[in-house]
């Protein structure tokens, strides 16, 4: 079989994608791309497709013309143009006749646009393949796009085959298109290369995660208390999904184990099941909470420290540490290396909420209060040194 180079790309989502009042005229275009050029960091730009042609047409220009002129600076300068190809998803795109479409991306090609990036919606193939097809009858690069998602199907063997399908049907390039913001990858990966590196030492390590970059029960208004911390639990299913296949990029071995039964997503957890998977050189990610509501996910990690029989928790924040007072607004803000639970309880110190506190307090659990923006703290903690604040009884 022969072997060929496939580039992958990476596409965050944004908002104000093809809404017009955001979009630039063409004239505003040509000035701003010379700057572009002069960073000297891009090798591509991309230039049109989506909504562009139709707000050209909002204010007066000729699309033909907006592209060509947007498009020649950068040819110049040997950066290649690519554009966004909403292929025939059934939802945003109207099919159209074939020799209509096989004649747009030789439009497209005409007027200086190199690449196009093909998605759909649905990651249907067969929504795809004719793109593929035209794309290279006119001479563009056939990027194809693997719309990410979290559900019990959208699996990482499914991408997989997905990308597998689209490149024995001619693709050059495939994009991950991370369609609603669920994903962070650099985040996730700084934070997994640091439990990695834990991991290697030989730590048996679970982690706790929360839901709140989805969803705050306290900010749900008139909700009801019991169905708004319901939906987070299910926040932090999601977000687990997510961690664990972060570490399985990072060549560790993950499992996801949820305190509510879901099989299609992820095996329910018991602390037999759990300590089996650390003990066989996993780490465990737990989801869903305690799996009830008004306890929090501090009670959810200390009760989950506890039902395993680790021999410290760790608590990722944003400050390297437990201080006297908020270290973001108060220069003179001290941070304590030692503290004990029943100082943090008295002084009602910003470290966890106090049932989370108690449990460790009274069953002898440490915590590590440490930055969670230097991910490397947890295998410098483990190897003795001191990076945050340290709570013992």
């Amino acid at each position: 079989m022969e072997k060929r180079e496939v580039k992958f790309s990476l596409v965050f989502r944004d908002m104000w994608q093809s809404a017009g009042k955001y979009v630039p005229r063409v004239d505003q275009l040509v000035k701003v791309a010379p700057a572009i050029i002069r960073m000297g960091c891009f090798d591509r730009v991309e230039t049109n497709g989506g909504g562009f042609e139709q707000v050209n047409l909002l204010f007066g220009e000729n699309p033909n013309n907006a592209v060509r002129q947007w498009t020649k600076p950068f040819h110049e300068a040997g950066i290649q143009t690519h554009m966004l190809d909403r292929a025939l998803n059934g939802l945003r795109m109207s099919p159209v006749p074939a020799d209509v479409r096989r004649l747009f991306y030789k439009v497209k090609k005409a007027q200086g646009t190199d690449i196009t990036r093909t998605f759909c919606g649905l990651n249907d193939i067969r929504n795809i393949a004719p793109s593929i097809r035209y794309a290279k009858e006119a001479g563009m690069i056939s990027q194809c796009s693997l719309c990410i998602t979290h559900s019990p199907i959208h699996t990482v063997d499914y991408y997989v085959d997905m990308a597998r399908q689209l490149i024995d049907l001619g693709c050059d390039e495939i994009c991950l298109k991370d369609m609603a913001g669920i994903g962070r990858p650099e985040t996730l990966g700084k934070i997994c290369a640091g439990i990695k590196a834990a991991h290697d030492l030989g730590a048996q390590i679970g982690i706790v995660v929360g839901g709140g970059n989805f969803w705050r029960g306290r900010s749900s208004g008139k909700m009801d208390r019991m169905d708004a911390d319901k939906i987070g639990m299910l926040a932090t299913v999601m977000n687990a999904l997510a961690v664990k296949d972060a570490l399985r990029q990072q060549g560790v071995d993950a499992v996801v184990m949820t305190s509510s039964f879901m099989p299609q997503v992820a095996e329910c957890f018991t602390s037999d099941k759990a300590i089996a998977a650390l003990e066989s050189g996993k780490i465990v990610v737990f989801g869903g909470g305690t799996g009830n509501p008004i306890f929090s996910t501090d009670t959810a990690s200390a009760l989950r420290a506890l039902e395993i029989g680790a021999d410290a928790m760790f608590k990722a924040t944003m400050v390297d540490g437990v201080y006297d007072k908020d270290p973001h607004k108060y220069a003179d803000a001290v941070r304590y290396d030692t503290l004990t639970f029943t100082r943090v309880l008295d002084e009602r110190l910003a470290v966890m909420d106090s049932t989370a506190a108690t449990l460790c307090r009274d069953n002898g659990l440490p915590i590590v209060v440490f930055d969670l923006n230097e991910p490397a703290n947890i295998a410098r903690a483990l190897q003795g040194e001191n990076v945050g604040t340290i709570v013992r009884e």
